[in-house]
């Protein structure tokens, strides 16, 4: 499998980068680490610029390597492999999205970033990978440090429901994680057989594949609450979530959550998958 990393440089992209490093060394997946830059064109001949620009790149992808070596702190990388990838461009998240899609990338991993990102994400390149990337996105805070992989949240609305839940397991059998799926009931539930038909697909699986966990929802709060006492609960490795890249079940947990409900969620690294077509 293949991952595509993608930094800025900052520190607000370390947490991803370590999280990535870590899916390396222990389930060898292949990285390549995507950086992009901007300068503004000087007033001089194409000639004179072209080779300003092979210098640039050449100075941008040292910079990139001296940056994840720092990061990587005691990891052997010659034992990882390991790719580069640096652009100039001012269109970062389309550059990301081609480049992702042209190489058959397993899963883009991003940085999150601290202060605001409730408030920033939506309109951010964040905003703009979950919206249109058919690759999955791995969303990872940036105070992350390295831990034991044991279980994966995935937080369903039983929609799609089967579809969803075989492209979770494709993905966990590789990672040899446990799954836990949590539903938040609606009295919606009982009319369109939803709990009734996700139990019957589980039921299907070999024994202890997943566990499903049933927790009513509470209209006088917001879903991001809901979820972040799941989360201090279960403490997963990684949250799993699908979206719709419309106004749905993602846009509505972060849009309108106060700061404190979110700042409890963003401690987890997400995993952000496309809901298939129905």
């Amino acid at each position: 499998m293949k991952i595509l990393v993608t930094t800025d440089l900052s520190s607000n992209s370390k947490g991803g980068i370590r999280f990535a490093l870590q899916l390396a060394e222990h389930y060898q997946y292949e990285l390549t680490f995507f950086y992009t830059y901007h300068n503004e064109r000087p007033t001089w001949n194409d000639l004179s610029y072209n080779g300003f620009q092979n210098t640039e790149l050449q100075n941008e992808r040292i910079k990139l390597i001296r940056f994840i070596r720092k990061v990587a702190g005691s990891i052997d990388l010659q034992q990882l492999q390991l790719y580069y990838h640096v652009q100039e461009s001012l269109f970062v998240a389309q550059h990301i999205l081609q480049y992702a899609q042209l190489h058959q990338f397993t899963f883009i991993c991003i940085g999150r970033s601290a202060a605001g990102w409730h408030r920033k994400l939506f309109g951010s390149v964040a905003n703009i990978l979950i919206k249109q990337s058919h690759v999955p996105i791995i969303i990872v805070p940036p105070d992350y440090r390295r831990r034991k992989l044991r279980n994966v949240l995935y937080a369903s609305d039983l929609t799609n429901f089967e579809s969803e839940l075989n492209m979770v397991l494709v993905c966990m059998e590789t990672l040899k994680l446990k799954v836990d799926i949590l539903h938040f009931s609606l009295p919606s539930d009982q009319l369109n057989n939803k709990v009734a038909s996700a139990t019957e697909i589980i039921s299907k699986l070999p024994p202890n594949t997943v566990q499903f966990f049933q927790e009513k929802y509470n209209f006088e709060e917001p879903l991001v609450k809901h979820l972040a006492v799941q989360l201090a609960k279960f403490n997963p490795s990684i949250l799993v979530m699908f979206t719709d890249q419309q106004r749905t079940f993602f846009e509505k947990l972060f849009l309108g959550s106060d700061t404190v409900s979110f700042s409890s969620l963003a401690k987890w690294p997400m995993l952000v998958f496309p809901k298939p077509l129905t």
